[in-house]
């Protein structure tokens, strides 16, 4: 359940257009949060840790919260490339309507 929480906070802070102008500012003050910003595998992980902490509050210590981070970060990773790919298709297909 954390990863796909991950997933959708990833996307959210990534792509999502109403945090557009604070994404825009932190971006410009930041030259590691505009990296942040631009790789889904990287802010995937930090996505993962912050509900890894929150799974950790609620139910305790779990070996298994060690791996959320990571198989959060490459499902973001796989999940924004395959985004990436139905959008340029979606682009491919109107060029070639028009």
């Amino acid at each position: 359940m954390e990863v796909f929480a991950s997933v959708g906070l990833m996307w959210i802070l990534k792509h999502g257009s109403i945090l557009n102008i604070p994404r825009e500012y932190i971006k410009s003050i930041s030259l590691t949060a505009k990296r942040l910003l631009r790789c889904s595998m990287c802010l995937g992980f930090w996505c993962g840790l912050f509900f890894t902490f929150i799974s950790y509050k609620n139910n305790g210590l779990s070996y298994d919260l060690i791996y959320i981070p990571f198989i959060s970060s490459g499902t973001c990773w796989f999940l924004d490339s395959i985004l990436d790919l139905v959008q340029e298709s979606s682009l491919s297909i109107s060029k070639l309507n028009k």
